[in-house]
């Protein structure tokens, strides 16, 4: 699934919800980095880093909760990387 595409996670959550009848988890834990500094990189890698790792998010949050309000009950957890808080080798990141 392609987490960027509102369209695709909404499908896959309503399949996954009638494939087993509930959904009692989602767990939102894809993300993308673009290992180069900001100078280098274009605007369509920084709008594709940004559509996973943002709007993706919000998308399974939106339509896994949808399900969750509908059924009264489910948990999402949301992860983000360690790169948040550090800079994660191999990858420079520089700005």
């Amino acid at each position: 699934m392609q987490v960027s595409d509102p369209y695709q996670v909404e499908k896959v959550i309503e399949k996954v919800t009638t494939d087993f009848g509930k959904l009692s988890c989602f767990i939102a834990n894809a993300g993308m980095t673009i290992p180069k500094p900001l100078l280098e990189t274009s605007l369509d890698e920084y709008r594709a880093q940004v559509a996973v790792n943002l709007d993706g998010v919000v998308y399974c949050a939106k339509y896994a909760g949808l399900v969750f309000q509908r059924q009264g009950f489910g948990n999402l957890i949301i992860t983000s990387s360690i790169s948040a808080h550090i800079v994660n080798a191999p990858f420079d990141q520089p700005v």
